[in-house]
């Protein structure tokens, strides 16, 4: 494993790029969930879950990332608190994302 001061630009590209398509995917899920069952909400239907199949696929990238990279330590500016806030959570942030699905 690496030690770096910074998340590699490679992690912040994978971090940011979840993000976008995780904020984009979400409302087109709660526009389409109304509409009546047409070939335009067919299209939205396919479009919303090959958006959640490429966030899977950014998932499981970032979690081969940072099995062989080491994370930046936190700031020294951080108090406990702030450290145990900003620490890993129980079993990991990454792969709570990818055990959800939609109902």
């Amino acid at each position: 494993m690496t030690t770096a001061t910074r998340y590699t630009k490679t992690a912040i590209a994978l971090h940011w790029l979840a993000a976008l398509l995780i904020f984009a995917t979400f409302p087109l899920g709660v526009y389409m969930h109304e509409l009546t069952l047409s070939p335009f909400k067919l299209k939205l239907v396919s479009y919303h879950k090959w958006i959640g199949v490429t966030i899977f696929l950014l998932t499981v990238a970032r979690l081969a990332w940072r099995a062989t990279h080491t994370p930046p330590p936190l700031p020294e500016a951080n108090t406990a608190g702030g450290r145990r806030v900003c620490g890993p959570a129980p079993g990991g942030g990454t792969p709570h994302l990818s055990a959800t699905r939609a109902g």
